[in-house]
Parts: structure tokens; C-alpha cells; sequence
């Protein structure tokens, strides 16, 4: 492969990472029952997936467009906000079909959104 087997490692770890920031929200959505070291766990996983998105996968995007290294941190930043964007946008057009605790009401008079989506 063109990055070595360690980056690899890294970016699962990563993702993996990510992927566990939801978790806290998923098991526990009730927030009066949540704890400081839930809250603590929530951003060190999201502090360890974004340290590897900063590093590691900006290295890697690097090693795939030898040579055009604004080519390549521009590719990332391109992905990163379209994404965004379309996650953003996503939370104002899914209605809840029922209340539940990931129904929430937006204060702009929008009515309740699922926001069961955008924590997975």
C-alpha cells in the first residue's frame, strides 16, 4: 500500500473512536442520569479520533498526492465540509414520527426533529 500499516492502525483507531463518541448518547439518552465521567469519555473519545483526523489522515491524504501537498489538504477540507454541511442539513428535514428521547424541539418554531440519525 502507499501508507504504512501503522497509520492504518491509527485511523481505525480513529474511527473507532468516533464511532464511540455516540455511544454515552445512545446507552443514556436521559442527560439527568448522566454522570462527569460519562461527559469525560465523551470528549476523549472525540479528542482521539480528532487528533488522528488532524494528523494521521491528513499525512495519509498527503502520501496519496506526492509532490501537491495543498492538493491534498484542500481534498480533505473539501470532504470535511460537504459532509458537514450535509449532516447540518439533515437535522432540519427529519421529522419525529413519535416523542422519544431523540426528539428534539428546535426553538425556531420548526416543530420536533429526529436526531436519532445524526448520533450514528
Amino acid at each position: 500500500g502507499r501508507f504504512p500499516e501503522r497509520k492504518g492502525f491509527i485511523l481505525m483507531t480513529g474511527s473507532t473512536c468516533f464511532a464511540f463518541v455516540a455511544l454515552p448518547f445512545l446507552l443514556q439518552p436521559d442527560f439527568a442520569k448522566w454522570t462527569s465521567s460519562m461527559l469525560v469519555v465523551v470528549y476523549g473519545f472525540q479528542g482521539i479520533g480528532r487528533s488522528t483526523f488532524e494528523g494521521t489522515l491528513r499525512s495519509v491524504f498527503a502520501d496519496y498526492f506526492p509532490g501537491r501537498k495543498e492538493a491534498s489538504f484542500a481534498n480533505v477540507v473539501l470532504q470535511n465540509g460537504l459532509f458537514s454541511s450535509f449532516g447540518f442539513m439533515l437535522s432540519f428535514y427529519v421529522p419525529c414520527l413519535s416523542p422519544g428521547p431523540y426528539c428534539v424541539e428546535f426553538k425556531d418554531g420548526s416543530g420536533s426533529h429526529d436526531v436519532y440519525l445524526l448520533e450514528m
